[in-house]
């Protein structure tokens, strides 16, 4: 029997076509890539030098030195062959270099033009243009690698040549031998003669023949017997395996031959037996690749022979369609009868539905967790700021009494308008306490954010300290905006200690306002914008920066880079939340070592400023009536006395709610008002009221609180229609307060 032909082509085709598509490859893609990349490389170098050169051409652009220009410019077209043009243009397109001619005809040059602005900041000084020849370098890195490609192909031809000569001696002439040989043994014709061999892989191929063909009919007949009752075993175990729905399996101690796995494995794992049997690491591949660590240490140790089981750590696999299904698994170790392990049987089951469980637990857990520690959070700073506001109240209202008895040439009438300013700044901002506490809404108001910045700086500069400077650049007819004025102080507040704490020694933080315009394309790049007028507030520092894997959490709350003790993570937090309450957008950019600025955008208001803020205040006014005062808190309640008193009323004071029941029984006369505070040790004042107004049905309620209406309101207090003053309050407030409420109907 001859060999068929082929396997020379088998053999050399392939070699021959790989030899093809290399050349191919090479003068197709590698040389023009190469040719491209080159290319590249020039223009990139020479874009760098132009950029260079630029820096060097702005102080001679700004002090219009024309010929320092034409000089360096003339000298660097002489330095550098390649650059065959070179002009240069001011912001207004007019040309400084070549000095255009008058009636001069145009200069057409050829080669890749190139062109670089020069800016100085944010201004465009002009551009530097030039046209370059690569030319000349390109042919020399074409030349060479043509040589290459010739050099290769020229070696490759003769080693094709090599192995032609050497597969057609060493592989197909004993091969033909060999075949025949192997045939005669096929048709059971065991006395066939094997061809002789050298003492090589092929000698050693026809011992083999020849050793099994003396083996073969002895090991026939037992084999089929053999075949027979292992049939009869598969089949009572493959009834078994396929009636429960975990995975079962048979595998080697080294995990690379599985010699049964039960049919739950396609139900499980989504893949075939058959390609486990052919691929011993499939179930492998499919496990999720941060759970592979574990799971291979655990398969390197079997279990032994004497333990009942080894438990596999929980791991995941990822089906074919993508899903994932969390698995457990427990192996055991098959011996045999001296007490050696010799395979490996294991039990696995998809346990995703207890996994699923378990998470969905875990989730609630933490929500709930999550919810006792803002309602926690929330108490405490409504408590905190409700006693704050008790102090403030007593602190507005010593300083108006005592502003009142000054005269404004007095040296210290302008620290008390100072204390005042800072304790109506300090309430605002336990006002903003008490929203976080009762989801209480803001008030916006038309504003001019330069007067509003300008208000902060005072405060600002003493926030900061002495070792940083506080730059403060107002923008130009600056559009109105509409928001709570707190709002704007806990930005600058929030965003100034932020670039303090970045800035080590001595510094610089720099606010800005602006008029901005964005457009469609912006927007498009910007997708927290739309389009529109803004109001830009911009506060820059000098620090150490941000880093660039932080830059995408630093307005997550609680996120902070402070050492412990240093920072809660809220500033930021805060600023993001009030900026997208107020429909605006912040963006922060940062390098560590450069600094960093923060821009905030917030949208232009179109009305006017509010006619209230711009109204002189309203004079004090006041009257005789009687009032009974009740407020538990000592200060506060001779504070509001000294105010009453000097209003012109008669006031009976009371430090709680069974002294107010006593006056109120002793007073004979008529009782114009009750002011009470809600919020009492014995009794709320909604309750007292309701005691006094049997006595005195006359009698009209003005209530007062640390805490928000709002709150007053949700605790269930105060009726559904009240009136309420919240402290802290001015002499002012309380005065008109109590006089809308006397006056009413």
């Amino acid at each position: 029997m001859r060999l068929k032909p082929g396997i020379r082509g088998k053999v050399m085709v392939p070699l021959v076509v790989m030899t093809l598509v290399l050349g191919g490859y090479f003068y197709g893609y590698w040389l023009p890539h190469t040719l491209h990349q080159e290319r590249a490389v020039q223009l990139n170098l020479v874009r760098k030098h132009m950029e260079s050169v630029t820096e060097s051409l702005i102080p001679l652009m700004l002090s219009q030195q024309l010929d320092s220009i034409n000089e360096n410019l003339s000298a660097l077209k002489a330095k550098n062959s390649e650059w065959v043009d070179i002009r240069l243009f001011d912001h207004q397109e007019r040309q400084l270099y070549p000095i255009k001619l008058a009636g001069a005809a145009p200069v057409v040059t050829t080669g890749i033009p190139l062109s670089v602005p020069i800016r100085l900041f944010d201004d465009e000084l002009g551009r530097l243009e030039v046209r370059v020849d690569l030319a000349s370098s390109m042919a020399e890195v074409r030349r060479h690698g043509l040589k290459l490609l010739y050099t290769i192909g020229l070696l490759t031809a003769v080693v094709l040549m090599g192995m032609f000569v050497t597969v057609e001696l060493a592989v197909i002439r004993p091969i033909r031998g060999l075949v025949d040989a192997a045939a005669r043994m096929a048709k059971r014709d065991f006395a066939a003669t094997l061809p002789r061999h050298d003492d090589d892989e092929i000698g050693s191929l026809v011992t083999c023949f020849s050793s099994m063909r003396h083996d073969l009919q002895a090991y026939q007949a037992n084999l089929e017997a053999e075949i027979v009752e292992r049939n009869l075993a598969e089949e009572r175990f493959r009834q078994v395996s396929e009636t429960i729905r975990e995975v079962f399996w048979l595998c080697s101690l080294d995990w690379q031959e599985f010699y049964y796995v039960s049919p739950a494995y396609e139900l499980v794992w989504g893949q075939s037996c058959e390609d486990l049997y052919r691929s011993p690491g499939a179930w492998f591949e499919s496990v999720v690749e941060d759970d592979r660590r574990l799971l291979h240490q655990a398969m390197l140790v079997p279990p032994a022979c004497n333990t009942r089981e080894t438990l596999f750590p929980e791991y995941r696999i990822r089906r074919p369609d993508g899903s994932i299904v969390w698995i457990s698994a427990r192996v055991f170790s098959v011996c045999d009868a001296a007490g050696r392990p010799y395979r490996l049987a294991g039990i696995a089951g998809d346990i995703s539905e207890r996994k699923l469980a378990e998470k969905e637990q875990e989730k609630l857990q933490r929500q709930l967790a999550h919810v006792q520690k803002m309602e926690s959070v929330g108490r405490l700073a409504g408590g905190v700021a409700h006693d704050f506001n008790n102090m403030l109240g007593v602190i507005l209202g010593r300083t108006e009494l005592a502003l009142q008895h000054l005269e404004q040439s007095h040296p210290l009438f302008a620290d008390l308008q100072e204390v005042k300013k800072a304790a109506r700044r300090s309430a605002d901002l336990t006002r903003q306490l008490l929203a976080f506490a009762s989801k209480q809404t803001i008030i916006p108001q038309v504003l001019d954010l330069n007067e509003t910045v300008e208000d902060m700086l005072k405060m600002l500069h003493r926030l900061i300290g002495e070792d940083i400077e506080l730059s403060w650049h107002a923008g130009n007819n600056l559009w109105l905006v509409q928001m709570d004025p707190s709002q704007i102080d806990q930005v600058l507040a929030n965003l100034c200690v932020n670039a303090r704490d970045a800035i080590a020694g001595v510094g610089k933080i720099t606010i800005e306002t602006q008029n901005t315009r964005l457009d469609a394309e912006y927007c498009a790049h910007h997708t927290e914008n739309s389009v529109g007028d803004y109001v830009r507030l911009t506060v820059s520092d000098t620090g150490y920066g941000i880093a660039r894997d932080d830059l995408g959490k630093i307005f997550e709350p609680f996120f902070t880079t402070k050492e412990i003790g240093q920072g809660t993570g809220l500033g930021l937090a805060t600023v993001y939340g009030i900026v997208k309450q107020n429909d605006g957008s912040i963006s922060v950019s940062s390098e560590p070592g450069q600094g960093t600025t923060f821009t905030v955008f917030f949208p232009r208001h179109s009305g006017d400023v509010d006619k209230s803020a711009l109204q002189p205040a309203a004079a004090v006014t006041g009257g005789h009536e009687t009032i009974l005062l009740v407020e538990d808190e000592p200060a506060l309640l001779e504070m509001t006395r000294s105010i009453l008193i000097q209003l012109g009323y008669t006031t009976l004071s009371a430090a709680g709610p069974t002294e107010a029941r006593q006056l109120a029984e002793e007073h004979a006369g008529p009782l114009a008002l009750i002011l009470s505070d809600v919020i009492m040790p014995e009794m709320n004042g909604w309750d007292l009221a309701q005691h006094i107004l049997v006595r005195h049905p006359q009698a009209k309620c003005l209530f007062m609180s640390g805490y928000t209406a709002d709150v007053i309101s949700h605790r269930g207090m105060l009726g559904t229609r009240f009136n309420f003053i919240q402290k802290p309050f001015s002499v002012l407030d309380l005065s008109s307060k109590i006089r809308e409420v006397l006056d009413q109907a």
